[in-house]
């Protein structure tokens, strides 16, 4: 594989050094480009069009999922998301085709190396700390692999051991910050159109996210907060965290069985309904009642159970808010419920969203960011779909629509880039799983203190008490 090697030992690495991992990329592009030209070429040629946009799209999966760490999490994020204008129209389902495999299988390491890692992180051999091991993964990701294990008081739990070499060939991307400029670039390149991200402040929030995701111990520490403060909730779980048998490159955590998202979209709509609600409850419940965020909302982090039940993995990528940052998204969301366009304009100029003195109406600014708040500005019964999510991406990315004159004038401060990708993230997710509530009359529990909407808002109400964002 292009970015992994045997080293002299004859032990499986990921491959490093900044030069060597940034040059199949460049290899990539060109290969790209002359894609490019074959399709303007043969304009008009749908199958042969079609032919070439899945040569592109498997050089882009297959160089990705061998990477590993940074340039695979592109390629994570693109596969799920409704794209809107990053790939030519017609030609979504190709891409993320290609790229589902990243969500949960990228080319994973042999087993000799996987025993070779715990040993080092453990002390132990696989068989003093297991009963049983599974040698094959259950799932491989950017970062490290996941194996089924039984332990020696006989509970299932879930191994996650990271790649050896992984964090040397990460470290080496980011001393020099170009390296995930270029990913994000190459994110970009995908719609030349899509320049509102900026490239400076969005590559160091992600460089820290990065970092944080290649300690195990921080995971665990993120996993046991989150999941101190939902134990024992009927609708969201989060696994339980073995600290004995976890370190800073193997984390062990409680093993789930549950039903796989391509799987959950195909069952019935109320079930699908309630599942979509108890995502949607963990992922806005999470922000205002302990100001942090998991910030990895891809498929592949989801299990769903046939009692409405939802289990949340992966918890290396979490963001944490501070009491001015909530204040200052507090001020928006209100805006926005409030139907006011100059107290929204000026609680964006606050947050540092916009520049005052070069920016769109007030009204202008309310018609683009009032659209993603769709779902919950009516009391009749919302279902988001594919469309609304690829609608809510062209708005929040695409300069070249009509909403371009507006977009191109925002810029994301550090504290919130990852925010966008949640929402982006969980739209795209609902979409696809095409759930339906009355939203308002759910937000309007967290905000305003209003009655349960839902039999999951009452438990809500049991188990954490009265709340209202409003009120505080």
């Amino acid at each position: 594989m292009a970015d992994e090697s045997i080293n002299e030992a004859g032990k499986w690495k990921v491959q490093g050094g900044r030069l060597k991992r940034s040059v199949p990329i460049v290899a990539l592009a060109a290969r790209s480009a002359r894609e490019s030209v074959v399709r303007k070429l043969r304009k008009g040629d749908e199958e042969a069009l079609r032919q070439s946009h899945e040569r592109v799209a498997k050089m882009y999966a297959e160089h990705l999922g061998q990477s590993k760490g940074v340039l695979m999490k592109v390629g994570q994020l693109a596969s799920f998301l409704n794209l809107g204008g990053m790939i030519p129209e017609g030609y979504e389902d190709i891409y993320q085709s290609a790229l589902a495999s990243l969500q949960s299988q990228a080319p994973p390491m042999d087993f000799d190396a996987v025993e070779a890692a715990v040993r080092t992180e453990l002390g132990q051999p696989i068989s003093k700390l297991f009963k049983e091991f599974s040698p094959v993964a259950l799932a491989a990701a950017s970062i490290g692999q996941v194996h089924a294990a039984t332990t020696i008081d006989g509970k299932r739990v879930a191994v996650k051991v990271q790649y050896p070499g992984v964090a040397d060939a990460i470290h080496d991307d980011l001393k020099n910050t170009e390296s995930v400029a270029n990913a994000l670039k190459f994110a970009q390149s995908m719609s030349p159109g899509t320049t509102r991200l900026d490239i400076d402040v969005a590559t160091k929030e992600i460089s820290e996210r990065i970092v944080e995701e290649l300690d195990y111990e921080n995971e665990a520490e993120n996993q046991r907060y989150f999941a101190e403060r939902y134990e024992g909730h009927r609708y969201i779980h989060i696994p339980k965290v073995f600290a004995e048998l976890s370190s800073k490159k193997v984390l062990t955590m409680e093993l789930v069985e549950g039903i796989k998202f391509q799987d959950a979209i195909r069952y019935p709509q109320e079930t699908r309904n309630i599942w979509g609600e108890a995502i949607w409850r963990f992922v806005f419940g999470s922000f205002y009642r302990v100001f942090a965020f998991n910030a990895d909302p891809h498929p592949g982090n989801y299990l769903f159970h046939p009692d409405g039940r939802v289990t949340f993995l992966d918890f290396g990528c979490v963001k944490y808010f501070t009491k001015t940052d909530i204040d200052q998204l507090k001020n928006i969301v209100m805006s926005v419920h409030e139907g006011d366009p100059q107290k929204l304009f000026d609680a964006f100029a606050v947050a540092g969203f916009i520049d005052p003195n070069d920016a769109p109406t007030p009204q202008e600014v309310y018609d683009w960011y009032s659209f993603g708040f769709g779902p919950v500005l009516t009391d009749e019964p919302f279902r988001y779909t594919p469309e609304f999510a690829h609608e809510l991406v062209q708005r929040e990315f695409d300069v070249t629509n009509e909403w371009g004159r507006v977009s191109s004038k925002f810029s994301l401060p550090k504290a919130y880039v990852f925010l966008t990708r949640i929402n982006l993230g969980l739209a795209s997710i609902m979409g696809d799983m095409g759930s339906e509530a009355r939203w308002g009359a759910i937000d309007a529990e967290r905000l305003f203190g209003a009655p349960p909407a839902t039999e999951m808002g009452k438990y809500d109400l049991e188990f954490f008490g009265p709340q209202s964002w409003a009120g505080k």
